[in-house]
């Protein structure tokens, strides 16, 4: 049964993701609860994130710099206190504009 988490990002390892340029501190993942993941992404100037389609429903909320997030048929610019939801199923990419950057990343573990 899932119980209540602290935990503090400082205490969390910042590890290199699988894209250049970005790092994550993995806050909460499939060992903590099966409900959600949460990761907290630094970014340097330029990295991005390929378009892609997501199986599980994500959320991103942009804590510092300045992304182009690329939607379905359209792009926008994401600064620090916006945030952008993305369906099951759907499809987008983003890229660091001025940076560092940092935003949260919460989303429904895969089955």
């Amino acid at each position: 049964m899932d119980q209540a988490i602290v935990r503090r990002s400082g205490s969390v390892p910042r590890i290199p993701a699988r894209r250049p340029g970005l790092f994550e501190r993995r806050l909460i993942t499939p060992d903590d609860t099966t409900q959600q993941n949460i990761v907290l992404v630094d970014s340097e100037p330029g990295a991005h994130v390929e378009y892609h389609r997501v199986g599980t429903s994500e959320s991103l909320y942009v804590l510092e710099g300045d992304f182009e997030i690329e939607l379905e048929g359209s792009k926008q610019i994401l600064r620090a206190g916006d945030i952008v939801h993305f369906p099951v199923n759907s499809s987008h990419g983003l890229r660091c504009l001025n940076g560092p950057g940092r935003f949260l990343l919460v989303f429904a573990p895969t089955d």
